[in-house]
């Protein structure tokens, strides 16, 4: 604003934090075990929700437990594709509904996704 006063030949608006602020400065939190964290578009054509096998497989490591597995899919995802993953949580692998993903991020190593734009956002960790 200062500079603003100054200079007078631009415009300052204050809009808000930014989306991915609040995952910086990036930090490792602790784990016992790797986690993989997995994220799916809406988009039916390009979903990995929409996938069965993929799913099933998903179910069978995680029963595994060599692995945690965090799961996060599209708010607009129908529900009855959610309820696959619902359904195949145990202690080892956990849905989450909720768009608020920097947490999620912060305790993942790897991430499973397919075109959603979680994946650049994961990348930002390095």
């Amino acid at each position: 604003m200062e500079l603003k006063k100054e200079h007078k030949y631009f415009e300052v608006r204050e809009t808000g934090w930014p989306k991915l602020d609040p995952l910086f400065p990036v930090r490792d939190e602790p784990r016992e075990r790797p986690c993989i964290l997995i994220a799916s578009t809406f988009t039916k054509k390009l979903s990995l929700a929409h996938n069965d096998e993929l799913i099933e497989e998903i179910s069978r490591l995680s029963k595994l437990g060599k692995w945690e597995f965090k799961v996060v899919l599209h708010p607009k995802l129908e529900e009855g594709r959610v309820k696959k993953f619902t359904e195949i949580q145990n202690k080892n692998l956990t849905y989450y509904e909720t768009t608020n993903l920097i947490p999620l991020f912060r305790k993942a190593d790897v991430l499973l996704a397919d075109s959603t734009s979680v994946i650049t956002e994961f990348l930002l960790q390095e």
